[in-house]
C-alpha cells in the first residue's frame, strides 16, 4: 500500500520472473496478481520471522546450477525429502506435501482467490518463490492431482536452483523443437526423473519396443503417480520409444482424457 503512494514507480521492485510459455506471457490477470502478492506477503513476514527466531538457512536452496546432471539433482531432492518410494494405498501429492513441508518448504495450493476469482490452469498452474529461509511453492487446485505432483516436484527443482517464477508447466516440451526458456526445460527434466526414475523405468519395461501399448502405459503411470502424457514424453525422452509411437500412442491417450471427461460430466 505505501508503494501505490510514491510519487514515482520504485525501480528496486522486481516482479517474479515468468517462465510461462502461453499467450498470457507478461501479462498477469487478477487472480494470479492477488494470489502473488498474497503469497509474497506471507513469504516475506515468514522468512523474517523465522531469522528472528534464529532458525539456520536451509542448505538445499540453490545448492544446483544448470551445469548439475540433472540425475543429481533428481536424487539429491529424494534424499533431502527422504522418499524412497511411495506407500502403497498412499495419495502420492499429499505425501509429497507432508515431506516437503517436514523438510521447511511451505505449500500453497489453490484454485481461487477468496472463492470467486478463479485461477485459470493455462495461465499457471505453480509457482516459486525461493528463501533460505521460508521458500514458498503455489500449486494451482484446478488441476489434475497427477499434474499437481509433477508441478510441485518441477517447483522444488526450482528452489534447489535458487530460481523464482511463475510457471505453466508443458511436458511436451521435449518432444516440441521451440525455443523453450532453458530453466523450465532443466526443471522438466529433474521433475521427470524424480518422478520417473531411469533406472527403475528401465527394469519395468519389456525389452521389445514394440510390446510397449496404451494398457502398459497406463500401468506405468498408475504405478509411478504420473499422468498417461508424463509418461509418454519421458520414455520418448529416454529413446524407449520413438516419435511415431509416441505420436500415436498421445491420440489414444487424448481420446481417452477426452471420454473420460465426457462420462464425469454427465
Amino acid at each position: 500500500m505505501a508503494v501505490f503512494f510514491l510519487p514515482v514507480p520504485p525501480k528496486d521492485f522486481e516482479t517474479l520472473r515468468d517462465f510461462r510459455k502461453t499467450e498470457h506471457k507478461g501479462e498477469f490477470s487478477t487472480a494470479l496478481t492477488f494470489i502473488l502478492r498474497e503469497i509474497q506477503a506471507k513469504q516475506e513476514w515468514m522468512s523474517d520471522f523465522l531469522k528472528e527466531e534464529g532458525r539456520s538457512r536451509l542448505n538445499f536452496i540453490g545448492r544446483y546450477t544448470l551445469s548439475t546432471p540433472v540425475k543429481q539433482v533428481a536424487g539429491d531432492i529424494r534424499r533431502e525429502l527422504q522418499i524412497n518410494s511411495i506407500p502403497k494405498n498412499t495419495d502420492a501429492l499429499k505425501h509429497w506435501i507432508e515431506k516437503a513441508e517436514a523438510r521447511g518448504i511451505f505449500i500453497a495450493i489453490s484454485g481461487n482467490v477468496h472463492s470467486r476469482m478463479l485461477i485459470d490452469i493455462e495461465e499457471v498452474r505453480g509457482f516459486a518463490i525461493t528463501d533460505p529461509y521460508a521458500p514458498y511453492i503455489f500449486l494451482n487446485g484446478k488441476d489434475y492431482l497427477n499434474s499437481q505432483l509433477f508441478t510441485l516436484v518441477h517447483e522444488l527443482a526450482h528452489l534447489w536452483l535458487n530460481s523464482t517464477g511463475v510457471s505453466n508447466i508443458n511436458i511436451e516440451d521435449e518432444t516440441s523443437s521451440t525455443d523453450n526458456d532453458e530453466i523450465e526445460l532443466y526443471c522438466n527434466r529433474v521433475a521427470a526423473e524424480t518422478l520417473m526414475p531411469e533406472k527403475q523405468l528401465l527394469e519395468a519395461l519389456p525389452q521389445d519396443a514394440a510390446l510397449i501399448t496404451m494398457p502398459m502405459i497406463e500401468n506405468l503411470a498408475k504405478m509411478f503417480s504420473v499422468s498417461r502424457l508424463a509418461m509418454l514424453v519421458r520414455l520418448f525422452q529416454m529413446t524407449a520409444i520413438n516419435f511415431k509411437t509416441y505420436s500415436i500412442l498421445k491420440v489414444q491417450a487424448e481420446k481417452q482424457f477426452q471420454e473420460f471427461l465426457e462420462h464425469t460430466a454427465k
